[in-house]
């Protein structure tokens, strides 16, 4: 794990999870108690920061996880509500699982987890990934390959910051100029984001960041989201320590469903699907965990 400026601060408390050598080491309880004080001390920039490096630091055991391996219900959903050849967005997409399974239905078979049906064969989607992490795209570029004629445009970016970032591979000008060159515009039938973007972000700039990316879709365009349920009388940030990456602590952020509903109904949004679900990662099991909404732009 790279010496963060939240390494730093974890370090300044006396915890040291880069010494961490067993599952049986990982103090999540003491990471918990000093969980605010460090974050406060944390600037928008060290939390985007922070993450990037310790998915960059991950990105092998990140694939080999058996619950990142599987695509999860509500994709085949969002293409079942976006035109075919329709134009997503998927946003934090990571190691492209969800871009190539819009854009290639050889390989749905194999992502389905159990009891989900693919969409038709003939569906597929064009595809715009955006990633912040150099090595994640490096790696995972292949299964987009086959199929690269649906993919106009990869962004190596910071969804924070909706409109500019730079192209990791282009071949529209009019859509790199759109998503690099901050000339958002209504383009996009779907923003898709599979626990990437509000699983990420920075605390305080929901509404905001929401609304922007909201511009970038066409009337009656699709944002699906998932992000983490947060428990009453909990904070917005969790800092999780990994089990199954040694040393690895992400910073996690939580939302209620009133809080996501209205960052998206402020950003002239209407609420159309929503679900929960539970997590198996980083060695934790826990149930109703995950919250995910869809919402079409009016």
């Amino acid at each position: 794990m790279a010496l963060t400026r939240l390494i730093q601060l974890i370090n300044a408390e006396g915890i040291f999870p880069q010494e961490w050598a067993a599952k049986e080491q990982v103090d999540q309880e003491s990471i918990d108690a000093i969980t605010e004080k460090v974050v406060m001390q944390l600037s928008p920039q060290d939390i985007v920061e922070h993450n990037l490096a310790a998915y960059s630091n991950s990105v092998e055991e990140y694939g080999q996880k058996q619950s990142n391996k599987l695509a999860v219900p509500e994709l085949p959903l969002l293409m079942g509500m976006v035109p075919n050849q329709g134009l997503v967005l998927d946003l934090g997409a990571g190691h492209l699982r969800d871009s190539q399974y819009m854009i290639d239905p050889g390989c749905r078979e194999a992502l389905n987890r159990p009891g989900m049906i693919s969409p038709p064969s003939e569906k597929r989607l064009r595809v715009i990934p955006l990633e912040g992490s150099t090595e994640f795209l490096k790696k995972n570029m292949y299964k987009l390959q086959p199929n690269l004629s649906l993919v106009p445009l990869v962004i190596k970016g910071d969804f924070m910051k909706p409109g500019y970032g730079e192209a990791f591979y282009s071949s529209d000008e009019e859509l790199e100029t759109i998503f690099t060159k901050g000339k958002l515009k209504p383009v996009l039938d779907g923003i898709w984001s599979c626990t990437g973007y509000l699983v990420h972000m920075v605390p305080g700039k929901l509404n905001e960041t929401t609304a922007k990316w909201a511009e970038a879709l066409k009337p009656g365009g699709i944002f699906s989201v998932s992000y983490i349920k947060r428990k009453e009388g909990k904070g917005n940030i969790k800092l999780l320590a990994s089990k199954s990456a040694l040393g690895e602590i992400k910073i996690f952020s939580h939302y209620t469903p009133k809080e996501v509903d209205e960052a998206f109904t402020s950003a002239g949004m209407r609420l159309i699907d929503m679900a929960s679900g539970s997590y198996n990662g980083h060695g934790y099991v826990m149930d109703d965990f995950f919250g995910s909404s869809a919402y079409r732009k009016e």
